[in-house]
């Protein structure tokens, strides 16, 4: 390449897309809150002390057992593999226990999934929340008939980065990768 930048026409880019696919937590909902409040629950069954809410913010990405590696280091309390897991089922049981209240969309998201629909470009979600949840929450926010597909996890898929999840939802729609 000549290191020059390149100008794209959005019309003519979106003209070869049939299939938009997003992530979920912080890119389409800001969900932070309700993990916070299911990470401290479990933090205090332990009898760990609660994290606030920008710091856990900074811990969301990678799914669950990674918050709770996250949560633990920044308590300086001890991460070992069996510690992590009781702590992950306990995030999981009061995640799914609670209601979603604290989730809201992100500003403009309801707009850009109305405008792709307009356009005829499905969109569908691949996220490392458990998929009862995604559609739970999506639900609650009103959008979830906007997406031919909500990918979670608990489906014997990897969790994301693999793109697993994410060829799962292509096969699933039959488009190429190409035109996603």
């Amino acid at each position: 390449d000549s290191g020059q930048l390149h100008q794209y026409d959005a019309k003519s880019v979106l003209s070869s897309v049939q299939v938009l696919i997003f992530d979920l937590d912080g890119t389409l909902i800001d969900s932070a809150a309700d993990i916070r409040r299911a990470l401290n629950l479990a933090l205090a069954d332990e009898d760990l002390p609660g994290i606030e809410l920008e710091a856990v913010r900074l811990m969301i990405g990678r799914g669950p057992e990674v918050l709770l590696q996250r949560a633990l280091a920044h308590l300086g309390e001890t991460a070992d593999a069996g510690r992590v897991a009781q702590l992950t089922a306990a995030f999981r049981q009061h995640y799914t226990e609670q209601d979603h209240d604290l989730s809201r969309l992100l500003p403009g998201a309801a707009d850009c999934l109305a405008a792709l629909a307009q356009q005829g470009i499905r969109a569908a979600v691949c996220s490392n929340k458990p998929t009862p949840n995604c559609l739970e929450v999506l639900e609650d926010l009103g959008v979830a008939q906007r997406f031919a597909v909500i990918q979670g996890s608990g489906d014997g898929l990897p969790l994301k980065p693999d793109p697993a999840p994410l060829n799962a939802i292509i096969d699933r729609l039959g488009v190429r990768a190409e035109a996603t």
